[in-house]
């Protein structure tokens, strides 16, 4: 059964957010809490860039990461499905002898 959504508030770069989700508070405030530490992080390394500029640059930061999670989960499936298939392929030979 679903969760209800419920109000979680979290702290950003020293901003106050309310969040309504489906996720548990403390699965919420983890994600906060990553992706504070991602836009501090180009913030660190880019002190004059406009903050704007470094939420964007974070933003695609985690896409990145994402996709790239996303490739490998893929990339694993694919294999996962080739080895079932030669299982398969032995089992039934060995069965037809």
């Amino acid at each position: 059964m679903p969760e209800l959504s419920q109000k979680t508030t979290v702290e950003i770069l020293g901003e106050q957010y309310t969040i309504k989700s489906d996720i548990s508070p403390q699965e919420v405030h983890r994600l906060a809490e990553f992706v504070n530490a991602k836009i501090e992080g180009i913030r660190h390394k880019a002190k004059s860039m406009p903050l704007l500029t470094v939420a964007i640059l974070a933003c695609l930061n985690i896409a990145e990461e994402l996709f790239k999670v996303r490739r490998q989960l893929e990339e694993t499936q694919n294999l996962m499905e080739e080895e079932s298939a030669n299982i398969l392929k032995l089992l039934d030979e060995s069965f037809h002898l």
